[in-house]
């Protein structure tokens, strides 16, 4: 499945590794600032093989066997989806925490949000990634709030799975905007199935 790495020449040493575990090419930051090494991310990771095309940031932390798991999960997705995050976070956003617990209390799956609350690991249908792209030029947003819009006004579902596949490095952010901790609501194999629980 197409992979990149989007990464930041302080994170080196984090980057190098998951592009030795995932296999995955690393698209480094240029000194233009995140929006631009993700885009490029995505116009590398769509030069690649693959209907699936995925973008991991530096600060990931996958769980052993991240790619199988990743592609288990397209695999049994729910039929109309498109966009996927495999990091969903006790922090931020606050105002989506009790749904998120709520929803968790379920035998679901998937959870289903109608915005990208992360940008960790973000895996789109390829026919998605161009149309994003265009839509996202020039925009200064955050990353992650420049992809969701798009999603959003495509009305474009985000599919979480209950377990995350993938971590967040619990350091402060390069950005200088994150101060609580940066961990996953869980995290583990997931046990597929179809079902879905709105958050």
């Amino acid at each position: 499945m197409p992979t990149c790495i989007m990464a930041h020449p302080n994170r080196q040493a984090e980057a190098e590794h998951l592009a030795h575990s995932l296999h995955a090419p690393i698209i480094w930051d240029r000194g233009l600032g995140e929006n631009d090494t993700g885009d490029r991310a995505w116009e590398h990771a769509l030069t690649l093989d693959g209907e699936w095309v995925t973008v991991i940031q530096d600060d990931a932390q996958p769980i052993i066997g991240f790619l199988n798991h990743l592609e288990q999960g397209i695999t049994n997705r729910p039929e109309d989806a498109q966009a996927f995050s495999w990091y969903l976070g006790t922090a931020r956003p606050p105002q989506w925490q009790t749904r998120i617990t709520k929803a968790l209390n379920t035998d679901t799956a998937w959870l289903v949000c109608p915005q990208l609350l992360h940008g960790v690991a973000v895996t789109l249908h390829r026919s998605h990634v161009t149309p994003m792209l265009q839509a996202v030029h020039g925009s200064q947003k955050a990353y992650d709030y420049r992809i969701g819009h798009y999603l959003r006004r495509q009305r474009i579902p985000v599919y979480y799975p209950a377990s995350s596949l993938v971590d967040h490095k619990d350091e402060p952010s390069l950005l200088g905007h994150d101060k609580e901790p940066r961990k996953a609501h869980r995290l583990g194999a997931p046990e597929w199935n179809q079902r879905t629980k709105a958050i």
